[in-house]
């Protein structure tokens, strides 16, 4: 009897959990759950407690690959594809202020309401000098239409003065203008540019510029300069574009609203005295 009782002590023994000591000298992880050590005294949400963090697992959805069955891996969009299908999904207008300039965009349809009235370098007649004050782009017609509008002048004049105005003798005139030379950079276009590059690093990010939430930042090289985009959360688009390098560039699109324009504001509505 005594043999059996130290057969079933040494199994008692031996199946008793060990519990680390003070003197342990393996290390305690400051992080309680839901939160996961990712590097030593740092810690970041982990809900399914897999062990990666779970912006990382947001990120790795549209940068990395996409599990379907288990154990079988498959490879996921491009991290530009699923931006631009977020655009092309979520917003089917939208409208900006660059500067003082306000643009309002519908597919390919542009129009463009000058915070200044702009003197052209040339003639009607070769007698009335040229202004605008609004521009008119259909794109996909590659056409540039501007007009000299009393009502946008008003509101850029603060008030309408007959005596003053530049657009009386050019009231409902359509001025062909370049193409090329006048077809804005837009937003989307940033996103078309590298539509097929891969970044070169990309920030999740909580930043934020003029109260719109960025996420994420798109670093890019191009030519030797860097190319930053500082993506809209909602819509993908641009807010806030940078080239660093031999090439130094800003392009701000502040205001920025998307799903408020309506078609008729994108044509020309002439001016009745």
């Amino acid at each position: 009897m005594r043999n059996v009782w130290f057969v079933v002590l040494v199994f008692l023994v031996a199946c008793q959990q060990v519990v680390p000591t003070q003197n342990s000298t393996q290390p305690l992880s400051p992080c309680n759950p839901p939160y996961h050590e990712y590097t030593p005294g740092d810690c970041c949400l982990d809900k399914d407690a897999n062990g990666v963090c779970d912006r990382e697992e947001q990120l790795l959805a549209i940068t990395g690959s996409v599990v379907g069955v288990p154990g079988l891996q498959q490879p996921a969009p491009s991290i530009m594809s699923y931006i631009i299908n977020k655009f092309r999904q979520n917003v089917s207008d939208y409208a900006f202020k660059q500067g003082k300039d306000e643009y309002a965009i519908r597919g390919e349809l542009v129009r463009v309401q000058f915070g200044s009235v702009k003197e052209m370098p040339f003639f009607v007649n070769n007698t009335i000098r040229v202004f605008i004050t609004d521009l008119f782009i259909d794109r996909r017609a590659r056409e540039a239409i501007g007009y000299c509008d009393p009502r946008t002048e008003a509101s850029i004049m603060g008030g309408s003065n007959a005596d003053r105005s530049v657009c009386k003798k050019l009231i409902n005139i359509p001025i062909e203008l370049s193409f090329d030379e006048y077809n804005p950079s837009l937003p989307e276009d940033w996103l078309q540019r590298f539509s097929h590059a891969a970044p070169t690093l990309v920030e999740d990010t909580d930043q934020y510029i003029n109260e719109k939430a960025i996420n994420p930042v798109l670093h890019f090289n191009e030519n030797g300069n860097e190319v930053i985009l500082r993506l809209d959360a909602k819509t993908g688009l641009p807010v806030k574009v940078e080239v660093r390098g031999t090439t130094k560039e800003i392009v701000e699109y502040s205001l920025l609203v998307h799903n408020r324009v309506k078609p008729e504001e994108l044509i020309y509505r002439p001016y009745s005295q």
